[in-house]
């Protein structure tokens, strides 16, 4: 079922009589580039085939109830709250088969709450964390299939590519300031990044002049960037390019 171009807020307690759907899509709107998910009623617990379900809101205790769908590969949740941490883990935890997830934090000042995960699901290969983080999630590194990770307006403060380095299947990285598609206070290159074996390719946009010296011919970072083109030339014949964040896919 496909609900991606209606203008549908909320389900009827009804929808749960749909016991052998697979795959349920939708979004109620977007709030500039953020999704805005559609509330499910609590009986959605008893679909228990779904494969596909979201994006949804974080509502009353719909993350908790959401856990019993063992079955879920792909999963998006709009809305999420600090204070979802403990059973939005929990849930998760309970899908062995959950190949992609979408989580958006709530607005204001909620922080994007995911450390209490002990293991995800061996089959993760995309991740998209909207909001802010504290810090990089210690399950990381156990990412081993992890072929897509988006970042936006993760505020975060400590350094992130030694933690995208450790991810050996790693394809495609967007690093996106608040959306706003600006790294103006990115100088240099970013550290380590010669090193990502499995980059495909890349594009900077909206940096800084100093940034655009460093790489040019006769920058400081001209010859590390030159082994980033190498290895990107190996898998496309897209030219780099330097445009008005950070994308490298």
């Amino acid at each position: 079922m496909d609900l991606l171009k209606t203008d549908i807020q909320a389900l009827p307690i009804r929808i749960s009589k749909l016991i052998n759907l697979r795959h349920l899509v939708m979004c109620h709107s977007k709030s500039g580039s953020k999704l805005v998910g559609v509330k499910l009623p609590s009986s959605i617990s008893k679909m228990k085939k779904l494969q596909s379900l979201g994006c949804i809101e974080s509502e009353g205790n719909i993350i908790r109830l959401i856990g019993s769908m063992t079955q879920l590969k792909v999963l998006g949740i709009t809305n999420v709250k600090e204070r979802d941490e403990k059973d939005l883990c929990a849930s998760i935890q309970e899908m062995k088969v959950l190949s992609y997830l979408y989580l958006s934090a709530a607005g204001g000042e909620e922080f994007l709450r995911v450390d209490a995960l002990s293991s995800p699901s061996s089959y993760f290969d995309g991740l998209d964390l909207i909001g802010k983080l504290e810090k990089v999630p210690h399950w990381f590194c156990s990412l081993q299939c992890l072929t897509h990770l988006y970042l936006r307006g993760s505020s975060l403060e400590e350094d992130l590519l030694p933690h995208i380095e450790a991810l050996p299947s790693l394809l495609s990285l967007c690093l996106n300031d608040l959306g706003i598609y600006r790294f103006l206070g990115l100088e240099t290159l970013p550290q380590g990044i010669e090193h990502l074996t499995k980059l495909q390719g890349y594009t900077f946009e909206c940096v800084s002049e100093k940034f655009a010296e460093s790489i040019r011919e006769g920058g400081v970072d001209h010859a590390r960037m030159l082994l980033v083109d190498e290895r990107c030339n190996k898998y496309t014949d897209k030219s780099s390019k330097i445009l008005p964040g950070l994308w490298l896919e």
